[in-house]
């Protein structure tokens, strides 16, 4: 049912980072091995995909993960930079837009919500021609390097669902509050 939809794998992350030189191609891997922790009863645990590309030469690692279920989707990615490495935030909606590539996005609802990662900023939308209802996230995470603030790693994602059930905030901030990083370096 999904299979229209056209979802690139977020290597345009790592191209906007610096330092990708020397990068590794993407690279399945079991859960244990990601940096992605996620569980929820929409999605089937034994149809979701775990990748990662490493750069051997920065230490900058991608991890992406993607979870189906019936009638629901999700694509949740970590960017885990070395010490010398720190992220410039961006909106939430332009790490969903470079993920869904070309598609037109209708923009909704935004908000905040806790969660195991801290206060994590999502955005309701919608791709404009398909069925389906979704929330897009992002947040950075670990100890500032420079003094400007700026954070080392960054985790994002988005999650559909089949328009019958159109997304909420309460249901965003539940899927949400189900994702967290672990797994090694």
């Amino acid at each position: 049912m999904w299979t229209r939809i056209r979802i690139s794998l977020p290597l345009l992350l790592l191209a906007a980072c610096q330092g990708t030189a020397g990068e590794e191609e993407m690279k399945p891997v079991d859960a244990a091995h990601s940096a992605i922790r996620f569980q929820h009863v929409d999605y089937d645990p034994d149809l979701a995909e775990y990748a990662v590309q490493r750069d051997g030469r920065t230490g900058n690692q991608l991890h992406v993960a993607r979870f189906y279920g019936s009638d629901a989707f999700a694509m949740l990615a970590v960017f885990k930079t070395s010490a010398s490495y720190v992220i410039r935030e961006r909106p939430t909606e332009a790490y969903i837009g470079d993920v869904f590539e070309d598609a037109k996005l209708d923009w909704g609802q935004s908000g905040r919500t806790p969660s195991g990662l801290g206060p994590v900023l999502y955005r309701l939308f919608r791709i404009a021609g398909e069925p389906v209802s979704c929330v897009g996230f992002s947040q950075q995470s670990g100890e500032s390097y420079d003094d400007r603030g700026l954070k080392k790693d960054l985790i994002y994602g988005f999650f559909c669902q089949d328009e019958s059930r159109p997304m909420s905030s309460a249901e965003a901030a539940q899927l949400i509050g189900n994702v967290s990083m672990g797994g090694r370096r």
